[in-house]
Parts: C-alpha cells; sequence; structure tokens
C-alpha cells in the first residue's frame, strides 16, 4: 500500500501508477508471486473515471440508461514481468445514475461441481439489481450468487465486490 499511495502522489495515470508499482513487487517478491489489480482513477469534479487493470477481474460500467461497458485487462498480474507491460484503459465520463461495479473473481469463479457462477451471470444480477440504491445493489448481487452457489459462502475465494454510483 505504501509504494501504491506513493506513486499515485507523484502520477495521475492509472498505467504509470501500475509500471511503477510492477518494478517494486516484482523486485521485493518470490518470483512465483503475483498481485492482481484494478486501478481506478476517479475525477469528483469532472465526474471521469479511468483506469488500468493488471490482470484482476474487469469492472464493470452501468449506465443510467441499462447499457453495460466492461473495463477490459490492459496488462497482466502486477509481479509477473519488470518490464512496462501496462496499458491506460479508457476514461469515462459518468453521468447521473451510472454506476461502476467493482468485484474480485471469488464471485464468478463460485462453483457448482464443474460449473462457474461467470461473468454473465454476475451481468445479470446487476442489470437486475441496479436500479435500487447501491447498498440494495450489492445486497442483491451477493445473494443471487450465494442462491446459486447453494451456501452463504462456500469458502472457495474471497467475495469482494465493490459499488461506486454517481448520484447527480
Amino acid at each position: 500500500r505504501a509504494y501504491l499511495r506513493s506513486h499515485a502522489q507523484d502520477c495521475g495515470e492509472a498505467d504509470r501508477i501500475l509500471c511503477r508499482l510492477n518494478r517494486h513487487i516484482d523486485n521485493d517478491t518470490d518470483a512465483d508471486r503475483f498481485i492482481s489489480m484494478f486501478l481506478g482513477l476517479l475525477d469528483p469534479v469532472a465526474h471521469r473515471f479511468s483506469w488500468s487493470n493488471a490482470g484482476h477481474p474487469p469492472a464493470l460500467v452501468v449506465r443510467a440508461d441499462g447499457g453495460c461497458v466492461s473495463c477490459r485487462n490492459t496488462g497482466m498480474a502486477l509481479g509477473m514481468t519488470d518490464e512496462d507491460v501496462f496499458e491506460a484503459g479508457e476514461t469515462i465520463d459518468l453521468a447521473p445514475g451510472d454506476t461502476v461495479v467493482l468485484y474480485t473473481d471469488g464471485i464468478t469463479e463460485l462453483r457448482q461441481g464443474d460449473e462457474m457462477y461467470g461473468d454473465a451471470r454476475l451481468q445479470e444480477s446487476v442489470a437486475r439489481h441496479v436500479g435500487g440504491s447501491a447498498a440494495e445493489l450489492l445486497d442483491g448481487i451477493f445473494r443471487d450468487a450465494q442462491q446459486w452457489a447453494g451456501s452463504e459462502h462456500p469458502g472457495q475465494d474471497d467475495l469482494t465486490v465493490a459499488i461506486l454510483r454517481r448520484e447527480s
């Protein structure tokens, strides 16, 4: 976290922050260790969201009109190489009512036997619950995933979801 905070203060571009952070992680960790990370930068005045993605599940941007944009992967996980392998994602203008959904792969990799919950089910859940408050959306995502998986928490992986919504 200290490296991230340090680089975020002197560099306002997500891809450059990840490149700098990657060098530290590559130098400071064993070769078999890596970190996936989605780094989003929000400009609260201009209502702009920019990002870069280091091997993490893509964030979803759900527009107020119901359209959905996936924030694609722009690089491999941190610590996999010492090269600058990260690209900037798009910069997205957030309109009133737009919602950003960040999540870990523990949600999409929930299992029923050999079948995973997957991106499509997650997107269906988001579409079903996005009309409510951010808290209701979060509760709905967890409820749908847990009902599908058949347990409160199967313990396979972490289950993390974060919601960012522009109200006005």
